[in-house]
């Protein structure tokens, strides 16, 4: 049985699908770091909704926001070229991904993919995030545990639930 480290996708595998379903909607993504922070946003929802990982390898706190080291060195263009970012034919084909994991990507594409850098990097770095709270207790490229981020976007999503909740009521009441 794999242990809760071991569980989930490659992370390059994710980032194929991504890359995928950007160009399926014909809004290619030309930004490694815009790529990088969708795949933690969907990381971290799967991790609340379902209690298990989306991708296997580790997240790290950077200067500029949450970074998937393996992403980034199989991505990374020097110099960054104006072209939309291909997809890495020599990693796990990304069908290998579960019903559960491609329709998350597909909801968070839909719901990040319009972001620039400077939008998605500023959800990334706010106060509480955890990145914040690791990059600023254990300094650059320290691990982000899995367990914080499950508990960050549960926190969000009971948020959000508690107030739509709130508006149903008040709906009610009008």
């Amino acid at each position: 049985m794999e242990t809760f480290e071991q569980q989930g996708h490659d992370s390059v595998a994710v980032a194929n699908r991504f890359i995928a379903t950007a160009h399926k909607q014909g809004a290619p993504i030309f930004s490694l770091a815009q790529l990088i922070r969708m795949i933690y946003i969907a990381h971290g929802f799967h991790l609340a909704f379902q209690d298990t990982n989306l991708i296997k390898d580790e997240v790290q706190a950077w200067p500029q926001g949450p970074v998937i080291p393996r992403v980034y060195e199989t991505f990374l263009r020097i110099p960054p070229v104006s072209h939309p970012l291909p997809a890495k034919p020599d990693v796990q084909d990304e069908m290998d991904l579960d019903p559960y994991a491609l329709g998350l990507i597909e909801l968070i594409y839909q719901g990040y993919g319009h972001m620039n850098y400077a939008q998605i990097a500023e959800l990334m770095r706010q106060r509480g995030t955890p990145w914040d709270l690791v990059y600023k207790s254990k300094g650059n490229r320290a691990t982000i545990e899995p367990e914080l981020t499950r508990e960050y976007y549960h926190a969000l999503i009971e948020n959000r639930r508690k107030k739509a909740q709130a508006l149903q009521h008040l709906e009610a009441a009008l």
